[in-house]
């Protein structure tokens, strides 16, 4: 058996610090945060690389792929700039109902 090493306890750690903010959201998007009469939120997750090698975000895909959520990952360094178009259209429809950032760096 090989050793755990720092990064893969980085990883761990980031994984199960995710699973419980999305936890915390989902019970607070059961309150006031539940979507409006008319609007919609699809039922998949968005994970967002700034290149698409950062070990998090490979380790993302594979998790939701194994637990069978869906999603969509994409790049910023290979896609157009993200408009609001990119989560969201103007009739009330939510594209996402998570965001997951692999890189702590893509907030700009």
């Amino acid at each position: 058996m090989r050793p755990i090493t720092r990064s893969h306890r980085r990883i761990i750690t980031l994984i199960v610090a995710a699973a419980l903010v999305l936890a915390s959201v989902a019970s607070v998007a059961s309150g006031a945060l539940a979507p409006q009469p008319g609007q919609r939120i699809d039922l998949r997750v968005l994970v967002l690389g700034a290149t698409g090698t950062e070990p998090t975000f490979n380790a993302w895909k594979a998790e939701l792929t194994r637990e069978g959520v869906p999603f969509d990952a994409k790049v910023a360094d290979a896609e157009a700039p993200f408009t609001d178009a990119t989560f969201a259209d103007s009739a009330g429809h939510a594209k996402y109902e998570a965001v997951i950032l692999a890189n702590g760096d893509l907030v700009h």
